[in-house]
Order: structure tokens, then C-alpha cells, then sequence
């Protein structure tokens, strides 16, 4: 455990914390309750387009080795399909509320790690900050895989850093069952698979046969659902995404950004060279293998303007405000009227999430001196799944598996940044009372 950090709060405060973090839990329930009623509050366009249909044809998509050229079965990873298949009975208010319970889950969790760190005060405020940001709320009352996703995460670096269980290689084999269910939760942590194998061959503290392990049980399951797709789609990856993305979002964004036109019409353009170079009745191995290919050569030929459309995609996934969340959250769980209270609504959101991200940032600086190699656990968590979710995609959503993280580094941050004011305001007071006793 660290101890270089006094960090301790009084008694009350860790009360009046606690009481924040029940009282946003407490919320968030009433307004599933209000929102129940019509089901459609709890769906995205992704909800209806992927994860409801691989959820009611489970075993027709995921548990049968013929290949029936549905799109959802190379497209759509298993897990939460897998989720939603098992617990649908409950109807999609039921499941929303499961969601809400597994997002408390992981408030407990990011406690427990903060415990670890710093001590009981430094887990209480990592989880009040966890409670209290925007989009754990939205994402939690969505059909989504976020919340999943993000407690997989959590239970990642729990299991990473806690080692809850004596012997040593069963917490490794755990933090990689969870990393690698990750993967196939949401595609994009397979980045986070590929940062700790850049981390072991790099950094000598992870080169260690227990980090090997965890790649190692991680890799295999990602592995094989990869081998599954290859045998009956022709498809060597975990899901046919990645190809969809890498031209309609990062080549096509790229183009966009170089000839000065919309994303819509650089998307539109490629649809037109598709359909041209395929026609209509091409196999899934066909269409990945073209928007693979095409995807990386409009990302060679305009780099700069993919990492320029990275850079303002980042943006937006670490300080999007959720204006769309906010809105259905007053407007339809509340039946508030917009105007004012939209905006005052977004602005504190806006603030919280600004204080968020920079005091990741500062806090960062100390874990740098104390503890490098949790610091490194941040980095290949957080950055791998910003570098990944942003882009033109990029969003408030994206964020969300990202927020562990950022409490866990913030805390200290605001420790230092709480200092350093109170040490400034001590001189300032100080040089005016010298000034005005002269």
C-alpha cells in the first residue's frame, strides 16, 4: 500500500460522501422508475440494430458451427448477447435495473482498489467520484454493453492489484478471464490485450511469468472465438467490426478531414465504391477483406488528417457533456421543460468532467513517483481504450469503461491541485498583510 500520501478525511466528510454515493444510487432507481413505462427510453440505435437480435437468436448466432451468413454472428461479440439472452425474461426494464445493479457493483469495487492504494478515505472519494459522472448514469439506463463492460474492467485491475486469493497465479488467471471476456464484450479492449504485450516485452517489471499468464489466458480465449470466425466466416478476427470501423470511420474520417467535406459524405462516397467493387450479394470474408483493405489505404494516404480527426474525436469522448442523455433524462424521465435547465444541467456535467480529466492528470505526476508500475496499469487501460474509442465515433459513451481509471488517478490530483491553492492563498494573505501593516 502506498503511504507517502496522508490522505484521510474526517469522520463527517467520509459520511457525507457515502451519503452521495447512496443518495445517486437511490436516484438513478427512481428514475428507472420513471423512465420504465416505455421501454424505448432504455434502447440506442445499436440496441435495436445488433445487441436485441444476437440476444433472441443466441443460439442460432453464437452456439451452432454452421455458418447461416448472418452478419450478427461475425459482427457481434458473444458476452453481451450472452447477458441480455439469459436475463431478457426480466423484459428490458427488468435487465436496465440489472444494469443499474452491476454499475453499484463496480462503485464497490473501485472502493475496494482505492482502499488498497491509499486507504479506506482515498476508496470512499475514488467511488463517490466514480457515482456522481454523467455518463455511468446514462449508460447504465441503456441496452448497451458499457456497464458490463466497465465492471469487467474494474474487476480487472481488482484482481490485478488486490490478489484477494493466496495462491498468486489463480488472482493473474482471473484478471486474464476478465480481461479476455473483455474482448469479447466489447471489441475495442482488444487494443488493451495488445498494450500489456507491449508492456511485458518493454518494461521489465512485467516481465514476469505471472503477467505471462495473464496474457497468456486472455490471448487464448480471444484466440479462439477469432479461430471460430475464420472457420465459418473466413473472417481472422474476433469480430467483423473492426474492418466496418476501420474504413467508415477512421479512413473514411481521415478523407473527410483531407478534401474539407462532411464524414456523411466521405461515408456515402465509400458505400458507392463498395457496392461498385462488390455488388450486393458478396460473403462476409469478401466484405471485410475489402473494407480492411480499403480502410488502410485511405488511413496511408492521409495520416495526418486521421491523427487530426483522433485528436478532436478524443476530445469529445473524454469531455462530451451527454447533451442527448441529459435531454431524455429531464425531458422524458422528469417531464421537465428544456431551456434553461438543459443548459444549467450540461454545464455542471461539463465541470465535473473538466475537474475529472485534469485531476487524472495531476494525480498521474504522483504515481509517477510511487508507484510506476500502477501507473502503467492506468495507461495501457485508459489509453489503449481512448486511442480506440476515439475518432469520429468518439463520444460521451466511449468514456464511461474509462472512468475507473480516471477516479482512481484524480483523487491525488485534487490533493496536489487542494495544496497548492491553500498553499497560494496562505502567501498571497501573507504579502497583503505584511503590505498593508507597512
Amino acid at each position: 500500500m502506498l503511504t507517502q500520501m496522508n490522505f484521510k478525511l474526517p469522520p463527517i466528510m467520509q459520511q457525507i460522501l457515502l451519503s452521495v454515493i447512496l443518495a445517486t444510487a437511490m436516484f438513478r432507481v427512481v428514475l428507472w422508475s420513471l423512465l420504465r413505462n416505455v421501454e424505448s427510453n432504455f434502447l440506442e440505435p445499436d440496441s435495436i440494430s445488433y445487441y436485441l437480435p444476437s440476444a433472441l437468436n443466441f443460439k442460432s448466432l453464437f452456439l451452432t458451427f454452421t455458418n447461416d451468413s448472418s452478419f450478427l454472428g461475425a459482427q457481434v461479440t458473444p458476452i453481451f448477447p450472452l447477458y441480455l439472452s439469459l436475463f431478457l425474461f426480466l423484459g428490458i426494464s427488468g435487465v436496465i435495473l440489472l444494469n443499474l445493479l452491476l454499475s453499484f457493483i463496480t462503485i464497490y469495487v473501485i472502493y475496494k482498489i482505492g482502499n488498497h492504494l491509499l486507504g479506506n478515505s482515498f476508496g470512499i472519494f475514488c467511488a463517490f467520484l466514480f457515482s456522481i459522472e454523467g455518463s455511468i448514469w446514462f449508460s447504465s439506463l441503456t441496452i448497451t454493453p458499457e456497464t458490463l463492460f466497465t465492471l469487467l474492467i474494474a474487476l480487472f485491475i481488482y484482481f490485478l492489484l488486490l490478489q484477494p486469493f493466496t495462491k498468486l497465479r489463480t488472482n493473474f488467471i482471473l484478471a486474464g478471464l476478465m480481461l479476455g471476456t473483455a474482448v469479447l464484450t466489447r471489441p475495442i479492449a482488444l487494443l488493451m490485450l495488445v498494450s500489456f504485450v507491449f508492456a511485458i516485452v518493454f518494461l521489465r517489471s512485467f516481465r514476469t511469468t505471472n503477467f505471462f499468464i495473464l496474457i497468456s489466458t486472455a490471448s487464448t480465449i480471444t484466440i479462439m472465438w477469432a479461430a471460430r470466425n475464420f472457420y465459418l466466416y473466413g473472417v481472422p478476427n474476433i469480430s467483423t467490426i473492426s474492418a466496418h470501423n476501420l474504413l467508415y470511420y477512421e479512413g473514411a474520417a481521415a478523407q473527410a478531414e483531407a478534401l474539407d467535406i462532411s464524414l456523411e459524405d466521405s461515408q456515402k462516397l465509400e458505400q458507392t465504391l463498395q457496392s461498385s467493387a462488390l455488388g450486393n450479394s458478396a460473403s462476409i470474408s469478401d466484405t471485410y477483406s475489402y473494407k480492411m483493405e480499403r480502410g488502410l489505404s485511405l488511413i496511408r494516404m492521409n495520416f495526418l488528417p486521421l491523427l487530426q480527426s483522433h485528436l478532436s474525436g478524443a476530445l469529445r469522448t473524454l469531455f462530451g457533456p451527454g447533451r442527448a442523455s441529459i435531454d431524455k433524462i429531464l425531458l422524458e424521465g422528469f417531464n421537465l421543460e428544456g431551456g434553461p435547465i438543459v443548459i444549467l444541467a450540461t454545464i455542471i456535467f461539463q465541470l465535473f468532467v473538466i475537474l475529472l480529466v485534469f485531476g487524472s492528470i495531476l494525480g498521474s505526476f504522483y504515481f509517477w513517483n510511487k508507484d510506476r508500475q500502477f501507473l502503467v496499469v492506468c495507461a495501457c487501460t485508459a489509453g489503449s481504450l481512448l486511442v480506440a474509442a476515439s475518432g469520429a465515433i468518439g463520444y460521451s459513451r466511449f468514456r464511461v469503461p474509462m472512468i475507473p481509471v480516471l477516479a482512481l488517478l484524480c483523487v491525488p490530483g485534487l490533493y496536489i491541485f487542494r495544496s497548492w491553492l491553500f498553499r497560494n492563498i496562505y502567501r498571497l494573505r501573507n504579502f497583503f498583510s505584511k503590505k498593508f501593516a507597512t
